[in-house]
């Protein structure tokens, strides 16, 4: 796949010969820095966008593409005027579902996300960020995606909350099969979290492998600066 924006006459390749590939029931983690193209690269996926060239597909259906995006700011996607029950149900009403199957699914969601069923009749701002976050995911689940991206959904979130966060998105993809593109550059939050990576840089992919790789032996130099990085970021541990 790739992706040209053409603005006033010139031309910029965005993401340039992409191959990627996601199995059901992984969590594949996107690592990449401001402006590397995961954003763009997942509203393709997401059918936010077109691909110049290329195309995305499910190998075992290639006309229905069943893709929910969990967005990075839970205050940006969520509606501050409708309460929690219509934003995770808005698209059943879409499909009119009836209210009471509307409501019943609700609250399924809301258990699979470990939110208390009270949250439904709430609205956004009442909730914190971690609970916030699990609205968007519980929105996400609703028609039963094959395939979630989630967008630096932990990157507003405290670390105990983000982690919370993340292992609640590993069991569902567990327990129900659903395949998730992570996206993220906290490339120390997926020891633990994800099944195998891929890391993009100007638009292209320029190494990928099963996540033990990463901490491993990462390929590509880049890789390996961004661990490096990271690492000299990350808080140090006094000893007494």
């Amino acid at each position: 796949m790739s992706k040209t924006f053409e603005r006033n006459g010139s031309s910029k390749n965005v993401l340039k010969d992409i191959h990627l590939g996601i199995r059901k029931g992984e969590i594949h983690a996107l690592i990449g820095e401001s402006g590397s193209g995961k954003s763009t690269l997942a509203e393709i996926i997401a059918g936010l966008q077109e691909a110049s060239e290329g195309k995305v597909v499910f190998l075992d259906d290639h006309q229905q593409m069943d893709v929910q995006m969990i967005f990075q700011n839970p205050d940006r996607s969520l509606n501050p005027k409708m309460k929690n029950v219509d934003i995770v149900t808005e698209r059943l009403i879409i499909e009119k579902i009836t209210k009471q199957a509307r409501m019943n699914r609700a609250k399924e969601l809301f258990a699979l996300v470990n939110l208390p069923e009270d949250a439904l009749d709430k609205y956004p701002n009442q909730l914190s960020g971690g609970q916030k976050q699990r609205v968007a995911i519980a929105r996400a689940l609703t028609v039963n995606p094959r395939l979630l991206i989630a967008d630096e959904i932990t990157s507003a979130l405290d670390p105990i909350t983000s982690l919370e966060v993340l292992k609640l998105l590993k069991g569902l993809a567990s327990k129900y099969g659903y395949s998730v593109l992570y996206i993220t550059h906290h490339i120390q939050s997926l020891k633990n979290f994800a099944d195998c990576y891929s890391v993009i840089y100007q638009g292209g992919i320029i190494d990928s492998g099963p996540i033990e790789q990463l901490f491993i032996s990462p390929k590509a130099s880049y890789t390996k600066e961004l661990m490096g990085a990271q690492l000299a970021l990350a808080p140090k541990i006094r000893h007494k």
